[in-house]
């Protein structure tokens, strides 16, 4: 009776023994090693796997930054207080390169556009983009639905008059809110001084003109007037070319519609863009969420 009981535990006893045995073996033969100091920048890292590293999440961000040792990676949500923290980790010294900006370019608010029709449709930029296009006439502009402002995590961005608005001292550079516009209208820039066209209209001068008071026309004056060959025009649109751009603010001036836009300007610039006749919108045409002249 006994030996009915026992050998039986005895043969379980050795089998398991033995699996355990091999699943040692291989545990060890097939292990992968993964350095420390993957773990460590990982820690380092805000963890949002939000992807705007170019990577799809911080672990792999981290895999590639141990291997690599290229402090260009950059990690926009952290910012420069972490590409010091985790070049440190790995006894290196950070790059001085900053995280992008987002920049909104249209300056189509309700009050500045032609409108029509009403739209009754989900709240939502690519929604309305679907069906008909939202109530602005232009077709390139701010739908003004808010899907930039939801889907960005740092509230940076906001809506007023149905026009995004980005806070740039609170923008991680992350791209959600570019991934978000169904128009293409947000675009990453260089961090502090910076100029561009806040417009996205490739119509013709005289149907700008018909719908909005902003719009570029495409006049080409600020091609004329820049000293850096910075300003390039294609399809009845100006666009900035930041390689080139020294932010004189000679564009901005020149700009009959005033739809180019100055951030972070020298006084001497500032001086230049909005002369002494318009200098009571100094102060709003440097700030980071107005978007250029009241």
């Amino acid at each position: 009776m006994v030996t009915n009981v026992l050998y039986p535990a005895l043969f379980l006893g050795g089998l398991g023994a033995v699996l355990s045995f091999i699943l040692l073996l291989a545990a060890r033969k097939f292990a992968v090693y993964e350095d420390p100091l993957v773990a460590a920048v990982l820690d380092a890292l805000p963890n949002a796997n939000c992807g705007a590293c170019g990577y799809p999440g911080c672990r792999q961000f981290a895999l590639e930054y141990v291997k690599s040792r290229d402090t260009n990676m950059f990690c926009p949500p952290g910012g420069r207080e972490v590409a010091v923290k985790v070049a440190g980790l790995l006894g290196l010294e950070a790059s001085p390169g900053e995280a992008p900006v987002a920049m909104v370019l249209c300056l189509g608010s309700r009050d500045k556009t032609k409108q029509i029709g009403r739209y009754e449709g989900l709240d939502d930029c690519r929604a309305a983009a679907l069906i008909d296009g939202g109530t602005k006439v232009c077709p390139y502009g701010c739908l003004g639905y808010a899907s930039c402002e939801r889907a960005c995590d740092y509230g940076a961005i906001c809506m007023e008059d149905g026009l995004a608005r980005v806070d740039g001292e609170k923008c991680v550079g992350c791209g959600a809110c570019v991934a978000a516009c169904p128009r293409g209208i947000i675009r990453m820039g260089p961090r502090g001084t910076r100029v561009w066209v806040a417009c996205s209209s490739h119509d013709t001068g005289k149907a700008v003109r018909g719908y909005c008071e902003v719009g570029c026309i495409g006049c080409k004056r600020c091609v004329k007037v820049c000293p850096d060959d910075a300003m390039q025009f294609d399809d009845f649109l100006a666009r900035v070319d930041h390689e080139k751009c020294t932010a004189c603010g000679a564009c901005i001036a020149a700009c009959p519609r005033d739809t180019i836009v100055g951030v972070g300007l020298t006084a001497e610039a500032l001086a230049r863009a909005y002369p002494p006749a318009e200098a009571g919108s100094e102060g709003e045409s440097d700030g980071e969420s107005d978007g250029g002249r009241s």
